[in-house]
């Protein structure tokens, strides 16, 4: 959930509508259905009226599913040690196989072709990881 549902959330638990959330943080009752609908976010000393109100952690405030966070984070670190070895012993791998090309038959020609390839796949994995971040 994201924040604002948990805003909403908490608001709907407690009883109050957003007039009433609002008169108490000293917004407006638009400033509190920007906050639910994700358009905007409530800055600290708001948060922190908030979690005072409903009773709540600010963690449980801005987010109630903390462990799936967590667990995607854990996630990405994975993928990105895999990204950056995975590459590594790609590379490695066809420096071997051009070494051992060129050792065995004394030619580069058809050796740099799947090299050069391999480089070009890479760096577009690279650039488009880096995009999606």
């Amino acid at each position: 959930m994201t924040a604002g549902n948990n805003i909403k959330f908490y608001r709907e638990k407690n009883g109050l509508t957003q007039k009433e959330l609002s008169q108490q943080i000293h917004v407006s009752r638009q400033t509190i259905s920007n906050w639910e609908n994700g358009i905007s976010y409530p800055d600290i000393e708001s948060t922190v009226i908030m979690s005072s109100i409903f009773n709540c952690s600010l963690d449980e405030l801005l987010n109630r599913n903390y462990a799936l966070v967590v667990k995607k984070l854990r996630i990405k670190k994975i993928v990105q040690k895999v990204n950056k070895y995975g590459t590594l012993l790609f590379l490695i791998a066809n420096m071997i196989t051009l070494f051992i090309n060129f050792t065995i038959g004394r030619k580069l020609s058809w050796s740099l072709i799947p090299l050069a390839s391999s480089i070009l796949v890479v760096t577009f994995i690279q650039t488009f990881c880096r995009v999606q971040r």
